[in-house]
């Protein structure tokens, strides 16, 4: 089969040009008012034009304001409109069905709490068109919006879940029949996330001032309570006790990062703890650490537990949502269990303490690759597609 190169430089095999679906995602926003992102924004840029390349013919709608993150969609010719509504805006219905009409779309892929209803609604009015509902995380839809949902549901509606913890929401939260309900874990760029040299490594590590023998914490994401950055300070001060050199890298931004730098402070932390930011170079981040740190209270499938794996970090986790699925092999990591911080710091500290193995490094890096890897993703998803009809 031919392939087809991408402008990011990852090659996909070429589709059917003969049996192209054309396919509107919609979505409540594509990333934060801040200009942030999330998960769903990461998931937009990697898989839209990848569908692109295997014949599908993707576009974004999202319900509120622009983001700057569309200009990566825009550079893969991939047309985004972002309608600015408001909460109780009754008219956005009618732009995205005449959106729909004026492409030719046949399948809404919806995410987010409002676009589940506004997709299903646009659907009811509009005959033949289809209705891809895909969860990303475990949050339970307020009731307006379940009992929206209930009222709107379809038997032919096709579920998405990144994971099966995640296949409740779907059936409890959208009202998608069970039947109907498949897991698809994330794809992920591996020409992205992959491992760097070592010499990488101690670049980073100069660059930030860590010493080439300091043990290494990494936690990426955004700073929100769900993500549990203020435990892993409180953790932090356990693990710093047993090694005093240690260091916590976070990389992100978000609501939480003023609290958590002051709880650094008022433990006597702030010679442990690397506030970075946001980074364009979280490959090379994690170039520079040990394990990676996931002290979520709640994780539909955690990227960033993956995103460490395919650069050879181990991950030390709690077993919440689907963080268990994103750990392929004993490899990749630990799993302590939900809200227990002794057994976290244990476990890091354990992590810690073992002797750097290339064997287990390259397990946990082919381990990822074979279950996330983005070409599958897509190639999986198109098969979703592909159930709900002729084009």
């Amino acid at each position: 089969m031919m392939s087809a190169q991408s402008e990011a430089g990852t090659e996909f095999p070429a589709g059917n040009t003969n049996s192209r679906r054309r396919v509107l995602f919609l979505a409540d926003h594509l990333g934060l008012p801040d200009g942030g992102v999330h998960g769903v924004t990461t998931y937009l840029l990697d898989v839209l034009p990848a569908l692109k390349q295997i014949g599908t013919d993707a576009a974004a709608c999202f319900l509120r304001e622009a983001h700057p993150a569309a200009e990566s969609l825009r550079a893969h010719d991939i047309q985004v409109w972002f309608l600015d509504s408001r909460r109780f805006d009754l008219f956005v219905s009618r732009q995205v069905d005449e959106l729909v009409r004026r492409g030719g779309y046949d399948i809404l892929h919806c995410t987010q709490f409002r676009a589940s209803i506004i997709g299903r609604g646009v659907a009811r009015m509009r005959n033949g068109l289809a209705v891809v509902l895909h969860v990303h995380d475990l949050t339970m839809p307020p009731l307006p919006v379940r009992l929206m949902n209930r009222a709107l549901a379809r038997p032919v509606d096709l579920g998405i879940c990144v994971s099966e913890a995640a296949r409740e929401i779907a059936v409890r939260g959208y009202y998608v029949s069970p039947g109907r309900v498949r897991v698809l874990y994330t794809g992920i760029d591996t020409r992205v996330f992959r491992p760097l040299a070592d010499t990488e490594r101690a670049e980073v590590r100069a660059e930030l001032g860590i010493s080439a023998a300091a043990p290494v914490l990494c936690l990426v994401g955004r700073f929100h309570p769900v993500k549990g950055h203020r435990e892993m300070i409180r953790m932090l001060k356990s693990i710093a006790s047993r090694r005093p050199d240690c260091v916590l890298l976070l990389v992100g931004d978000g609501p939480e990062r003023p609290a958590c730098e002051n709880l650094a402070k008022e433990l006597r932390l702030s010679d442990n703890v690397r506030f970075l930011g946001h980074r364009d170079d979280v490959t090379r981040v994690l170039a520079a650490g040990d394990v990676a740190v996931v002290p979520s209270r709640s994780e539909g499938l955690s990227r960033f537990a993956i995103e460490a794996n395919l650069c050879g970090l181990p991950v030390v986790a709690f077993a919440s949502g689907g963080v268990a699925e994103a750990l392929a092999g004993r490899a990749c990591g630990e799993l302590v269990p939900p809200g227990d911080p002794e057994a976290f710091v244990d476990a890091v500290d354990r992590v810690l303490g073992a002797p750097r193995s290339a064997s287990a490094f390259d397990a946990r890096v082919r381990a990822a690759s074979e279950r996330f890897e983005l070409t599958a993703h897509v190639h999986a998803l198109r098969a979703c597609y592909d159930t709900l009809g002729a084009p």
